[in-house]
């Protein structure tokens, strides 16, 4: 891990693609928490001032999430203060995050808003499930069988609804739930038909970027 910032309470590291959070079945050892323990945090530790006191993690503790496959900024609380303050600040929609991603298209519009629920689906192998788009849960633009997603293309001051957007899936959509997408395009590559886009996920489901 790469320390982009560090005072007594916090951390900003950058984590590459392909090492997850934090430790699972998959990732047992192989994780940013399990990175962090070789960070020296002593449960307690007192300045020259006698009241001044903070209580340390150990190990410190990431307050937030990247999939696997995302590298980029973490923030990692050091102090017990500090988890509960930033942890509160996302809960409160206080700490905004940006993501970039390479799509493919470089025609797409400006400003794009998708408005699709995301919930798990059978996966055809091992009979488990996956995350993806389900356009007709939630009454989300829903018609029998061929909803679809609410995508705006924003021309402008006009906004277009997408005629071509996928339809549903059949499947039981009731454990899907409401997803948000701001796209915003930065850059395009006309050479190999891609765009570089930001985007702002306000709900944060699983996998919500990839699959809208």
């Amino acid at each position: 891990l790469r320390v982009i910032y560090r005072d007594e309470h916090l951390m900003a590291v950058h984590k590459p693609s392909g090492l997850p959070t934090m430790p699972s079945q998959t990732y047992f050892e192989y994780s940013v928490l399990n990175a962090l323990r070789s960070i020296s945090s002593p449960a307690t530790r007192t300045k020259e001032d006698s009241s001044y006191s903070v209580n340390f993690l150990a190990p410190p503790q990431p307050v937030h999430r990247l999939g696997v496959g995302t590298s980029g900024v973490l923030l990692v609380a050091i102090s017990l203060e500090a988890r509960h303050q930033l942890t509160a600040a996302i809960r409160n929609k206080q700490v905004k995050k940006v993501y970039r991603a390479l799509v493919q298209g470089a025609g797409i519009s400006d400003n794009i808003k998708i408005d699709c629920p995301i919930g798990p689906v059978p996966f055809p192998i091992g009979g488990g499930t996956i995350h993806a788009a389900c356009p007709g849960a939630n009454g989300h633009n829903a018609d029998g069988e061929n909803g679809k997603c609410n995508k705006h293309k924003h021309n402008g001051r006009q906004i277009i609804d997408d005629d071509n957007a996928p339809a549903a899936p059949k499947h039981n959509m009731e454990k899907a739930k409401d997803a948000l997408s701001f796209v915003r395009v930065v850059r395009r590559n006309i050479e190999d038909d891609t765009a570089v886009v930001e985007v702002e996920i306000p709900t944060g489901r699983p996998h919500q970027i990839r699959i809208h």
